[in-house]
């Protein structure tokens, strides 16, 4: 537990200026939730903590959101079978993987949606058929609907229920 702490300390040092103290902290950050887990196999938190650093490190840095949607799902595995040791044992962080696994399902989904789009986009350029074409704006329109929703609560406040 103290090295998941070190990690998190090392990860708000960074965030204060991450262009300038991205190259000292970083490396701490993995090192330290590394660290943390080859001490505690079945430490949640340690997993919680080492996914949500490859969550912010671009994939060719070794990091991205495949990779760090894995490490969410395995400390949510943890965090079901953790039986705290003693009543002073932590137990928070079970909220932040499940809702961290959500955002990652999310992104992929949109990932996956404009690399689609995109690509029928490029189709169309090859076609260059006028039919088609004259579906860009359509397209446009379901792209930004489709990253922009209404949420839910707020359509009852436009209807005034």
């Amino acid at each position: 537990e103290v090295y998941v702490l070190r990690s998190m300390i090392y990860s708000a040092k960074l965030s204060v200026n991450p262009t300038k103290r991205g190259a000292k902290y970083n490396k701490l950050i993995y090192k330290t939730a590394e660290q943390s887990i080859s001490f505690d196999k079945e430490n949640p938190r340690a997993y919680l903590q080492k996914a949500q650093y490859v969550y912010h490190v671009p994939k060719n840095l070794g990091g991205g959101l495949i990779k760090a949607k894995s490490l969410f799902e395995e400390a949510l595995v943890k965090f079901n079978s953790f039986k705290p040791k003693s009543n002073l044992m932590p137990v928070w962080g079970k909220d932040i993987a499940e809702k961290m696994i959500s955002i990652c399902n999310m992104l992929m989904r949109r990932r996956n949606c404009r690399e689609t789009i995109e690509a029928s986009f490029r189709t169309l350029a090859i076609l260059q058929t006028p039919n088609l074409i004259s579906m860009i704006p359509i397209i446009t329109s379901f792209i930004w609907s489709y990253e922009n929703p209404i949420p839910t609560n707020s359509v009852a406040s436009i209807r005034g229920t």
